[in-house]
């Protein structure tokens, strides 16, 4: 459990802030009070962006450890 909890956490730290810009692009393509279904959604960084853009927003991962983790984050974060 440890060592997906690391995993998350590093994808969060590292490949997060790296597609930072990429995100910050596409969010720009996202109109306002959209639904957004994100494929890949990892950490959730996206759609944690968009969550004050959005009417509502779905995230889906092949890797259970990145779903748990950001759904931790965001019952810290909401």
């Amino acid at each position: 459990m440890v060592t997906m909890e690391i995993k998350a956490w590093f994808k969060d730290k590292t490949a997060d802030r790296v597609l930072a810009p990429v995100r910050n692009c596409i969010s720009g393509f996202i109109e306002p009070y959209s639904n957004v279904l994100e494929a890949g959604c990892g950490t959730g960084h996206l759609l944690f962006m968009l969550q004050g853009k959005i009417s509502s927003g779905v995230g889906v991962d092949i890797d259970q450890d990145m779903i748990s983790f950001a759904d931790k984050k965001g019952k810290i974060s909401i």
